[in-house]
């Protein structure tokens, strides 16, 4: 059924139980009547303050006109307003289910009841959809929740990730401790990553993977690379992926990732050699990566799997800031023999805002290309290149064969942006 057909009969009946409880809340009134308040005998011919009929003595002459209120009927019109709750509450607990009904209090009272496993289900799904500082963020709201609240809900997350619950719930338990555990002070930060670093030998591959990637950014980095480096070596394939996903993570902090890098380059998978390749190229982006590190990604072109020649002009790209061997590197992938590194270092150079003449001329060499493979990665390079950087070759652009629809578009657009530029310059 619709919702405002639940919304409405919750609305009418709401009415009718708000009507019932005013009409017995306001009573039937004196309208000047002399009556007992025990049994309500009209006492309008009686001298004093005793009931005749029952023999109750008011304790003031204003007690004999008070109203005549029906309790009973107040407490029956709870009944209405309860099931005018329950059926506006539909719509939600069909979508949601009736948890998401709970205050925040009561759900997180109830994390830490054996058993409830809705319980936890139900503050991840509200963490992930509103507890997180804004959408695609892994940082909390800090005054989403009291700290108490923040403080039950790690202990529950602990309590979870090392029981024998579901794995997928442990997983979402490490995930959820290693978001919030930021909000706490520094030696609760350390506890906290020590019990996740202890589920990196538990014996549930998927629990040691989530350990490996969610946990990682908690600890000291020296700590944190000698711990995943082992898992290098793990049986599960998911695992080593993990592992060297969150090397990448610590690569952002530190260049003591190298070696175990270095090592998962000749990983028997190609992700976890593609995954090392881009960990690597974070390196070089950070301008502490040891010349020798540049050579190594270069030599993924050789790899046997084209994912992984292809993410190669990716990282090399990300070296050209600090190496000035990188550019060089860079122009022999655009002019490879293999189609797969040619096209990725085509898709590589389209955010590109300092590449050289001879990277550039090697672009528009490839929108003539007999590949359409090739011709078809260059125009969408081309498409988001910076106008300005091309405009001394805009006599060659004006040359190309307007013959692949997504070159002629491709090419037009970056000519038309030129003419627009030289309108407006002085």
């Amino acid at each position: 059924m619709p919702d405002w057909f639940f919304w409405s009969g919750g609305a009418i009946i709401g009415l009718l139980g708000l009507m019932l409880a005013a009409w017995a809340l306001i009573g039937d009134r004196s309208r000047g009547r002399r009556r007992c308040p025990k049994c309500w005998y009209d006492m309008s011919a009686t001298i004093g303050l005793r009931c005749p009929e029952c023999g109750r003595e008011a304790k003031r002459e204003k007690k004999l006109f008070k109203p005549r209120r029906r309790w009973r009927l107040v407490f029956v019109s709870v009944i209405p307003l309860l099931a005018a709750g329950f059926f506006a509450a539909q719509p939600q607990a069909h979508r949601k289910g009736w948890a998401s009904l709970l205050p925040r209090s009561v759900l997180i009272l109830s994390l830490n009841v054996r058993g409830w496993d809705w319980a936890f289900d139900e503050t991840e799904r509200r963490f992930e959809a509103k507890w997180l500082a804004g959408p695609g963020s892994d940082e909390p709201n800090r005054r989403m929740l009291y700290d108490w609240q923040w403080r039950m809900f790690a202990e529950s997350c602990v309590d979870v990730m090392t029981s024998d619950r579901p794995t997928l719930t442990r997983v979402n338990a490490i995930w959820s401790l290693s978001s919030i555990a930021t909000l706490f002070p520094p030696q609760d930060v350390r506890s906290y990553y020590e019990r996740i670093a202890r589920l990196l030998d538990d014996p549930d591959p998927q629990v040691r993977a989530g350990a490996a990637l969610y946990g990682v950014n908690l600890g000291e980095p020296t700590a944190a690379i000698a711990r995943l480096l082992p898992l290098l070596d793990d049986r599960n394939q998911q695992v080593r992926e993990f592992a060297v996903l969150g090397l990448r993570l610590l690569s952002h902090r530190s260049a003591q990732t190298a070696p175990a890098l270095l090592k998962a380059l000749n990983d028997k998978s190609w992700i976890v050699r593609k995954q090392a390749i881009g960990a690597l190229g974070v390196l070089g982006e950070r301008g502490s990566a040891e010349p020798t590190l540049l050579d190594a990604v270069a030599a993924g072109v050789a790899d046997s799997d084209a994912r992984v020649r292809r993410s190669c002009p990716w990282a090399v790209r990300r070296f050209t800031a600090h190496e000035p061997r990188a550019w060089q590197i860079f122009e022999s992938m655009l002019r490879s023999d293999d189609e797969d590194v040619r096209s990725g270092a085509l898709e590589a150079i389209s955010d590109s805002t300092d590449a050289p003449a001879n990277c550039l001329s090697a672009l528009i060499d490839a929108l003539t290309d007999p590949s359409p493979v090739i011709r078809t990665a260059a125009a969408e390079s081309l498409s988001f290149m910076d106008t300005e950087q091309l405009r001394p070759f805009m006599d060659r652009l004006k040359a190309v064969p307007m013959t692949d629809p997504g070159v002629s578009t491709a090419v037009g657009r970056q000519l038309r942006a030129a003419d627009a530029i030289a309108i407006t310059d002085p």
